[in-house]
């Protein structure tokens, strides 16, 4: 992983990774089919990192839907616009 975003995507798994620990998501994943909705990518990052989705806590979901909404469905308004990268 890059120590230095080029996406939003990278933005989100680095931030992912140095908050939550959740360093084994696949950048290529997320690209290639990338979900259609906050808590869709909630889920697969969970399920990359060998949890259960329907298992994971309702603040820890929150948190983690908070980061994805912010870095890659933030409509013009959150860190992925503030950032500038694609």
């Amino acid at each position: 992983m890059p120590q230095k975003p080029t996406t939003r995507i990278d933005g989100l798994l680095l931030e992912l990774c140095r908050r939550h620990g959740f360093c084994s998501i696949d950048a290529d994943l997320l690209l290639q089919n990338p979900p259609a909705t906050v808590d869709r990518s909630v889920d697969l990052i969970l399920a990359s990192e060998g949890l259960d989705p329907d298992d994971y806590g309702r603040s820890g979901r929150r948190e983690l839907a908070h980061l994805v909404g912010e870095w890659v469905f933030d409509e013009g308004h959150g860190k992925g616009s503030a950032s500038g990268l694609p």
